[in-house]
């Protein structure tokens, strides 16, 4: 229980009068400071009455949702129940993280909840920045109708929600994409196998078991015998993508880490729409661990549910470290045989501390299919930021790095090409094209 600072003033004023009235002999003074002093005493006995049913005061806190694309809304539902005989006011005072913005309505409310009685409101937040939000815990208070008295409650109840990152709109249907990568047609991928689809395939002869929705009539009546039709049946494909959350990830003003995020989600959710298994792996500097009960991997699975939880997923990615991708793949091989296609997303920096060379190699070698895509720093930077400010001579200088750089990168991708791996650098204008593109392209490879 809380004191308020009127209380102490109220109890000053009546010593003061009782002092006044007994030191002066002044009746009226004195019955005045007993009077001011009543005060307290006479809302205290009202006051503990109500305590015992706030006590009993019992808390809830309803979401609609408990995961939201960074920008969007969410509605918050606070209900009190008062299931006691009298009647209590009360503060209520709902707190939660930075992440979130108050938008409409009020997180602050005064209530007056009738004997078993339960009394609600709403108020929406907005979605500020990608990863985990926190509502909660609640405080509610209650005072006497003088304010001398305060008793709290604090509900420790914790709702989380999810920011996940915002998806951008792609066309879906049709990439046209110049160059040596040129993609011109995206369509269904299937396999020659026998089952139920719309493709046909060939016809046969009827044989007992075979279902007679199928039956050719033209061409039974043109052969005399008893025709069924055969169709091509869509066939699944499996990908892992494994991405570079490296600290070098975060370079440019343009940040790669972010441009990594959207396509993660963009072809996670081309996957999930073609019915094909799409998994997630995040390495970290030991390849595969879950530091802060984060998990970093999500194994190839069907479904918007798995969109959902690698774009919850995703919303985690903090550029830090030098992830290794060998144990990361040492890690897949234990988790998942072939076929499988690999997707590695990294900038190809820091090559030897993140033992691309190794890991790939050893992917190639167990019968994964592997694409890199890796976005070059140099195409998310300002020009002055590539070559330096000033005179002719810094000017120089960054030529010379820049000319460095190319020369290292271009002996790095001829090592992997080497090993059989497809290797594609992209910048800010084709990232996006480029990893829909290969996925097609990936899918319509025999297996």
């Amino acid at each position: 229980m809380l004191f308020s600072s009127r209380l102490f003033a109220v109890l000053t004023a009546s010593f003061v009068l009782l002092l006044l009235g007994t030191t002066l002999r002044f009746g009226i003074l004195a019955l005045a400071g007993i009077a001011v002093l009543s005060l307290p005493l006479f809302s205290f006995s009202g006051f503990y009455i109500r305590i015992r049913s706030f006590r009993s005061l019992a808390f809830e806190r309803r979401l609609l949702r408990s995961r939201v694309i960074r920008g969007g809304l969410v509605e918050v539902r606070v209900e009190l129940m008062n299931p006691s005989g009298i009647p209590l006011k009360v503060n209520v005072r709902d707190s939660f993280t930075s992440r979130l913005k108050l938008v409409l309505g009020s997180n602050r409310r005064e209530l007056t909840i009738n004997p078993r009685e339960n009394v609600s409101f709403n108020y929406f937040l907005k979605a500020e920045e990608e990863g985990v939000a926190q509502i909660g815990p609640a405080i509610v208070s209650m005072s006497d109708g003088l304010g001398f008295f305060r008793v709290t409650r604090k509900f420790e109840k914790l709702n989380r929600i999810v920011v996940l990152p915002p998806i951008r709109e792609v066309r879906e249907s049709v990439i046209e994409y110049g160059g040596p990568h040129e993609f011109i047609s995206l369509g269904e991928h299937a396999s020659k196998s026998v089952g139920i689809s719309t493709e046909y395939a060939s016809s046969r002869e009827y044989v007992p078991g075979d279902d007679l929705r199928f039956v050719d009539w033209k061409a039974t009546a043109r052969t005399g015998k008893l025709i069924v039709k055969e169709f091509e049946s869509q066939t699944s494909s499996s990908y892992l993508i494994i991405v570079d959350c490296g600290r070098s990830m975060s370079k440019g003003e343009i940040r790669k880490i972010d441009y990594l995020k959207q396509a993660v989600i963009i072809l996670a959710r081309e996957a999930v729409r073609k019915g094909d298994e799409i998994g997630l792996l995040i390495p970290s500097v030991s390849g595969i661990a879950f530091p802060s009960g984060i998990r970093r991997y999500l194994p190839p699975a069907a479904g918007i549910e798995q969109l959902y939880s690698i774009m919850e997923l995703i919303s985690f990615i903090q550029a830090s470290g030098t992830p290794n991708f060998l144990k990361s793949i040492e890690f897949i091989e234990r988790k998942r045989r072939p076929p499988l296609n690999i997707f590695l997303i990294t900038d190809l920096e820091d090559f030897r501390e993140k033992k691309v060379y190794e890991a790939v190699r050893r992917a190639m070698s167990a019968g994964y299919n592997v694409v890199i895509i890796s976005p070059y720093t140099p195409l998310f930077l300002e020009p002055r930021k590539i070559l330096g400010e000033g005179g002719a001579f810094e000017v120089l200088v960054g030529m010379d790095i820049v000319e460095e750089d190319r020369r290292t990168r271009t002996e790095i991708i001829g090592k992997l090409r080497g090993l059989g791996a497809k290797v594609i650098e992209v910048g800010p204008g084709d990232f996006f094209p480029v990893i829909l593109a290969e996925y097609h392209l990936a899918s319509v490879k025999p297996r």
